[in-house]
């Protein structure tokens, strides 16, 4: 059989398997041929090669050590495959091939692991993210990908090739419902740094014995998984997207989605609009989504703010946001600018501070049953006193007046 030789003419630096062990280094004059593996210090990892499913390619890759089926989370070569089931890596004159994750941690596979971090190195311009295998039997870079994306507000995104395809939220969102498992803080810790020098996103694990990874699918599916020793194998521990309010733009602009049975239909319009195509909507398609309604006034007209409780804040890509104002500061600055649409609290571990403010269209919003943020969308006069009056007849002496209305702001 031809045999291939894979040379490195570099350190190979892999950081959670560094050790100066013989089992995890390869030195001078030695190899690493098909069939061997190098097992990390803590015999938690492997390095070796492998061929995926049924191709007849030959990968370097790195898998979980002792479990029962070998489970891949990075693949060194997975554009440029050997083409037999034989390799054979060896080092060149220049030293020891190292192993540790620096460097596979900067450039992941499918795979998303504890410590290991998503988004912007703005230093150095490499934005790392994850993407799906090709299929099962072929490792190379698929259509879908998983970002922590840094413009505006950050959020994380499910892509397929250019387009979203389902949108975590921004990152204070851990109780809005997306990630419910990551709102345990004693499961789970995350670690998020905005800076000059990086936008980026790490999570862990609180008990260093759950084994825990996060896999894009070229389905267009981001699913965790967590190891169960007892049992030798993995557990789902959530996928998403799930269900049909989860896919990204569902309802369309200025549309909020809210998962109904079977028989309602999801999408609805924001506070102060209607849809776009009423047509589309009666058969039961939001996603050409809503407009302002007709003859609205919006610039010093009387104008406020309804609140929309409970829902997945709309897509943050183009929010302004300043953590130095309160949630009434925040309020204040949108009304004065008659173009901001909207505004919420932009930190929920720092109680009424910080300010997200939306200007345009608001896209991608969602209801929850619970969980979720509070969105105050900017509607006129006449629609404010339409949905206040409403409530105060139902609720209210009519002699109070619509300052009693608790969910309504107006301006002076």
């Amino acid at each position: 059989m031809n045999t291939r030789t894979v040379s490195l003419h570099i350190l190979v630096l892999f950081l959670l398997l560094h050790s100066t062990d013989s089992s995890d280094t390869l030195a001078p004059n030695n190899t690493l041929k098909d069939g061997d593996v190098l097992i990390s210090q803590g015999r938690k990892f492997a390095l070796g090669f492998f061929s995926p499913g049924k191709s007849s390619s030959c990968y370097l890759g790195i898998w979980y050590y002792g479990q029962p089926e070998r489970t891949v989370v990075w693949v060194a070569n997975r554009e440029h495959p050997q083409n037999d089931t034989s390799g054979v890596l060896a080092l060149d004159r220049y030293g020891n091939l190292v192993i540790n994750a620096n460097n596979s941690f900067d450039y992941p596979t499918d795979t998303y692991l504890p410590s290991m971090k998503l988004g912007l190195d703005r230093r150095t311009g490499l934005n790392r993210f994850v993407t799906s295998w090709k299929s099962e039997d072929d490792p190379a870079p698929g259509s879908c990908s998983y970002r922590f994306e840094p413009t505006g507000y950050p959020q994380f995104f499910l892509y397929k090739g250019q387009d979203p395809y389902w949108r975590g939220g921004a990152i204070i969102e851990k109780k809005q419902g997306s990630f419910p498992e990551m709102a345990n803080d004693f499961v789970y810790n995350i670690t998020v740094t905005i800076n000059a020098m990086e936008v980026s996103l790490m999570y862990g694990v609180a008990n260093a014995s759950v084994i825990s990874r996060y896999v894009a699918y070229e389905s267009g599916s981001l699913k965790h998984f967590i190891w169960h020793d007892e049992e030798q194998r993995w557990t789902e521990f959530s996928s998403h997207p799930k269900e049909q309010c989860d896919y990204y733009g569902k309802c369309g602009p200025n549309g909020n989605c809210g998962a109904n049975n079977a028989d309602q239909f999801d999408c609805t319009c924001l506070p102060g609009f209607e849809p776009k195509s009423p047509g589309d909507w009666y058969l039961k398609d939001g996603s050409g989504g809503c407009k302002r309604r007709q003859n609205t006034s919006l610039c010093r007209s009387g104008e406020g703010f309804v609140k929309v409780e409970r829902v997945k804040l709309p897509d943050t890509s183009t929010a302004h946001v300043d953590m130095n104002l309160s949630l009434n500061e925040c309020e204040q600055e949108c009304l004065s600018d008659c173009n901001c649409t909207a505004y919420s609290s932009a930190n929920e571990t720092r109680g009424e501070f910080g300010c997200l403010k939306w200007y345009g269209d608001l896209m991608d919003t969602r209801e929850f049953s619970d969980l979720g943020q509070d969105l105050y969308v900017r509607v006129d006069e006449i629609d404010l006193g339409t949905r206040c009056g409403y409530l105060l007849q139902i609720f209210l002496p009519l002699f109070l007046g619509c300052n009693c209305c608790p969910n309504f702001h107006f301006s002076s």
